[in-house]
């Protein structure tokens, strides 16, 4: 007999022989075994314990071996599956096989058989779970590194952009004001570049979206919008919005979906050609809310607009070469979206605008 091991084996057979004869050699082995005589009473067995494989019988009376396989992926898909089948089935198991089983042991089966299957499944297991363990970790690790760096950052930020615009009041100084300007709107990228990076690190951990309360979406689209008047009107760009005369309320995170807006407006004004227009709006659907930001700026590629959610893509076009941003925003916009169990929805056409549209349940 081997050491006692930690892994625990569920068998769902109405076979007396089959349920003993799996306890007797999967015990000798030094696995945990726990037996039953049908599908259903096998699914309640999940629902109470934790089990690392399920030996499934695919021919039993009442729930077959397909429909408890199913249930069991549907409570914990980490759940090793070998089908136990006659002979005269093996076409189905091979099926059941294309539907998450890891394999399928043919009766009748000697001890050896059984063992060999059940300690590759298990083994298996083993390194899926490892994996998921070190990938977690790998992602914890990153998540630290970019909050440290970004809180590293933000003293010197603000220390150094204080300096500058004390520098800046010095009236000796008049000459070199153009240089102070541009170093002011530097540091003002850099502060922004570090809370985008805290944010993605917020969004992953799942930690970027707070308390949910009801709020009036219209609110904060008129916020947003007074906002970038000032930016809009230096870039030579209209902004206009429309609003309904009824709240548009829906359960949010107020300081977030006023995330979302700010990063739409500001890139809908910064791809905009001058004399063009923006326009936002908000409207009331039956167990939705739609924010709606579209301009005819210069648009986005088909081939393009898959991957402007990504993190770090920015779209090089020729005529907006000074486009600045790190290239997270949209990214954010989905990450908070998403959070919110809503989703986001893009049209686009080159030389024509962009239109984008965020919709959030009620």
């Amino acid at each position: 007999m081997e050491q006692e091991r930690n892994e625990s084996i569920l068998v769902i057979d109405d076979e007396k022989n089959i349920r003993d004869g799996c306890q007797s050699i999967l015990s000798e082995e030094g696995w945990n075994v726990v037996t039953c005589d049908d599908g259903e009473k096998g699914i309640e067995l999940i629902k109470k314990g934790s089990f690392d494989l399920a030996l499934v019988d695919l021919k039993m009376p009442g729930i077959g071996g397909v429909e408890v396989m199913h249930a069991i992926r549907g409570m914990d898909p980490s759940i090793m599956i070998v089908v136990i089948t006659g002979y005269a089935t093996v076409e189905a198991a091979v099926e059941a096989m294309k539907q998450g089983a890891y394999d399928f042991i043919a009766k009748p089966f000697n001890p050896d058989q059984l063992v060999i299957v059940v300690r590759r499944a298990l083994e298996k297991r083993n390194v899926e779970k490892r994996a998921e363990t070190l990938r977690k970790q790998l992602d914890q690790i990153r998540m630290d590194f970019v909050a440290m760096v970004s809180h590293e950052l933000r003293s010197p930020l603000a220390s150094v952009t204080q300096q500058l615009m004390a520098l800046k009041q010095i009236e000796k100084f008049e000459k070199g004001e153009k240089i102070l300007e541009g170093a002011l709107l530097t540091l003002e990228e850099l502060r922004e570049l570090v809370e985008d990076l805290l944010d993605v690190s917020r969004i992953e951990a799942g930690r970027m979206v707070g308390d949910k309360v009801p709020t009036d979406i219209s609110r904060l689209i008129a916020e947003s919008v007074n906002f970038y008047t000032t930016k809009a009107h230096q870039n030579k760009v209209g902004l206009v919005v429309t609003l309904p005369p009824e709240p548009l309320v829906a359960n949010v995170d107020p300081a977030c979906i006023r995330r979302v807006l700010d990063n739409l407006i500001d890139n809908s004004i910064k791809y905009s050609q001058t004399g063009g227009k923006v326009m936002v709006s908000g409207e009331n659907r039956a167990r939705e809310i739609e924010i709606i930001v579209e301009d005819n700026g210069v648009g986005i590629p088909p081939e393009k607009i898959p991957l402007i959610f990504e993190r770090f893509y920015r779209i090089r076009d020729g005529s907006k070469r000074g486009v600045g941003g790190s290239g997270l925003g949209l990214s954010i916009v989905r990450g908070i979206v998403n959070a919110h169990n809503g989703k986001i929805e893009v049209e686009s056409k080159v030389g024509v605008g962009s239109k984008f549209c965020v919709i959030l349940p009620k």
